[in-house]
């Protein structure tokens, strides 16, 4: 029987960024879709946080959510490492992101594979949440693939 996604990330918590990063391409497109200093960002199902982090050096006021508590325990380890406030990271599922402490936000990113983790069509669907979260001029983008533009 094969891992349930949360099972699967939470093996992997530890190779994750090697893996999947956040590299400088997948920044700039982030950053081209909105994310420029001073305004507010929610990475969800943000894995350890590696797009988190990298906006956050940029000045972007950035906030990250994960299903798999061990990816927001590495994600914590890691901005600690960063001299980053760990309160940014957060256990949450992205079906009720809807709910986040920090909203409203200009801009909701969920990149990599994660949508194709969700059991349904109806839950695919029922992503569009994110826009409850938004500004009123804010953008929510959801990306599949390792990159943007993938």
């Amino acid at each position: 029987m094969a891992p349930s996604a949360p099972d699967f990330y939470t093996a992997l918590a530890g190779q994750y960024d090697e893996l999947f990063g956040c590299s400088e391409q997948l920044t700039g497109f982030l950053v081209g879709e909105g994310a420029a200093p001073g305004t507010r960002v929610l990475d969800v199902a943000s894995g350890t946080g590696a797009c988190t982090r990298s906006l956050l050096a940029r000045g972007v006021d950035c906030y990250a959510t994960d299903l798999s508590s061990r990816m927001i325990e590495r994600a914590r380890s890691l901005a600690r490492a960063h001299g980053i406030d760990t309160s940014r990271f957060a256990i949450a599922d992205m079906r009720e992101t809807h709910r986040h402490r920090a909203a409203p936000f200009d801009l909701v990113f969920c990149m990599g594979n994660s949508v194709s983790h969700l059991a349904s069509l109806d839950e695919v669907e029922g992503a569009d949440h994110l826009q409850t979260l938004l500004q009123a001029r804010g953008d929510a983008v959801r990306a599949i693939g390792d990159e943007a533009g993938d």
